[in-house]
């Protein structure tokens, strides 16, 4: 056997170990042959680790690997990282220090040390820095988030800290009961879900700091979401955003960003995300409906609950970009009870589904004509992201129970359009949770 191929079969032996049930080992084995792996691979190994939820395992990887070669910036970068999310922000500072000193123009390692500066309350250091870091260190949109979130730390830290005191978040038990008693008592009901999406156009402008940080995020995703991030664009969002702020009250169910989810960012010095999540944390709690975590829908799916609500209902429509998931739908379920309600799919998903693109902007008002038609529908499920929300509003004013579900009908269709290893499992949960009498 070749030297490269004997390299790969240790590679895909460890990686196997990783993914078993007993990580502590998988770790023993990974340091014991680490020096038998190409460098990309060792690094692989510790990235997956970290991934994978095993943040201390990861960390544990790491300083093997770095005691076995501490010349490279990107496992000193990786590293700190790691660091950040153990929340120990000192040692990740060093780590980046370190990688810096390796490659002074790294601009993901230079831009990680000046978040992490502002977190350890050294902002007039990271000012300096931010002063330094002309692009193409840093790019503009990097540069005015770091900047912004600086002057304005004070109010995200105090957001931040605030989590401790919001009511708690209700889980997707509780969530699945409410949503079946509303089908079984023959009432309207709907429920919501806001991301970081969702919070980019609820972001505060009292100032100006605050409103540099919105204007980046918002055309952020209005470019993912649409494919354009241009001022006409942005003005038909804000628009969507206007409404959906009128309309919240109404919702019986909001999931948000949890506390986990914040502080991940927080501890990453992702910043951006981090103001996007706490805004929409804010105006969710300050509503009167059941809060609940953003990752309710999947929840759902992946427990079983919703494809219990999907056997139980009389009727469902589905509001999605995939026009055979209703046809399986029935498949599975022996029943002609699914109606399709089609839309164009988010821009940024055109990859993976390989589905044609549309304009959604320019749609909303047709699908919400065509929502009114369909209300002899008892079960809404609903995708379409942001828009999603005012088509859930829509069809539970006809008297629906209505579930923006969002990027689940992509997952349970197998198409992974977020980065969660739920979607491994998620399709072949859920159908065979379908194949299940209620």
């Amino acid at each position: 056997m070749s030297d490269s191929a004997e390299s790969e079969t240790i590679y895909i032996s460890t990686f196997e170990r990783l993914v078993s049930e007993e990580p502590p080992r998988a770790l023993w084995y990974f340091i014991k042959i680490q020096t038998n792996l190409p460098p990309d691979r060792r690094l692989h190994c510790c990235l997956f680790l970290k991934e994978a939820g095993h943040v201390e395992l990861a960390d544990e990887a790491m300083d093997a690997l770095l005691q076995h070669d501490g010349s490279s910036p990107g496992v000193w970068y990786e590293s700190a990282i790691i660091r950040d999310m153990l929340g120990q922000s000192h040692s990740a500072l060093s780590r980046l220090n370190r990688a810096l000193a390796l490659k002074p123009d790294f601009g993901p390692a230079a831009a990680l040390r000046i978040a992490t500066l502002i977190k350890l309350g050294e902002r007039d250091r990271a000012r300096e820095l931010l002063a330094e870091s002309a692009p193409p260190l840093l790019h503009r949109g990097q540069h005015v988030v770091l900047q912004a979130f600086n002057n304005s730390f004070d109010y995200w830290h105090g957001l931040l800290q605030g989590l401790e005191s919001d009511r708690p978040l209700e889980d997707f038990v509780t969530v699945g009961a409410a949503i079946e008693k509303a089908l079984d008592e023959n009432l309207a009901y709907s429920m919501v879900r806001f991301g970081d999406g969702e919070g980019a156009f609820l972001v505060p402008e009292d100032n100006e700091d605050m409103r540099a940080i919105g204007d980046i995020a918002c055309r952020f995703f209005a470019r993912r979401w649409y494919g354009r991030g241009d001022d006409a664009t942005l003005t038909a969002v804000k628009t969507v955003a206007a409404q959906l702020k009128t309309i919240s009250p109404s919702f019986n169910i909001i999931g948000a960003p949890n506390d986990d989810w914040c502080r991940h960012e927080w501890n990453l010095g992702s910043f951006q995300t981090l103001a996007c999540c706490l805004s929409a944390r804010y105006f969710a709690a300050r509503q009167p409906a059941m809060l609940s975590q953003t990752s309710v829908g999947l929840d759902l799916a992946h427990s079983g609950v919703l494809a219990r609500l999907i056997r139980k209902a009389p009727s469902v429509c589905i509001v999605t970009c995939h026009s055979d998931l209703a046809p399986r739908l029935a498949a599975a379920t022996g029943e002609n009870k699914f109606d399709t309600l089609l839309i164009p799919p988010a821009d940024s998903d055109l990859g993976i589904t390989n589905l044609t693109p549309g304009n959604h902007l320019d749609d909303a008002a047709r699908i919400m004509d065509a929502i009114d038609a369909a209300q002899g529908n008892r079960l809404f499920l609903i995708g379409g992201g942001f828009l999603g929300k005012l088509y859930t509003h829509r069809a539970a004013q006809g008297g629906a129970v209505a579930v923006d579900v969002g990027s689940v009908l992509d997952g349970i269709m197998d198409y992974s359009t977020r980065p969660n290893f739920y979607h491994i499992s998620l399709a072949q949960r859920f159908w065979s949770a379908l194949k299940t009498p209620v």
